[in-house]
């Protein structure tokens, strides 16, 4: 199931609650194994710009 690119905590809620977790915020203020990220550290959001 693809929500979307998240761009900051209140969009990986909200993509979450989504999905059905009631308890999304404590999920993603903690350290919830439910959650694998990827590319970088956790809770850190970049977008990639493409340039061409």
């Amino acid at each position: 199931m693809d929500f979307g690119l998240a761009r900051g905590d209140g969009d990986l809620v909200e993509f979450l609650r989504r999905a059905g977790l009631d308890d999304a915020d404590q999920l993603v203020s903690g350290n919830a194994p439910i959650i694998q990220w990827r590319g970088g550290c956790a809770r850190e959001y970049e977008v990639e710009v493409d340039g061409g």
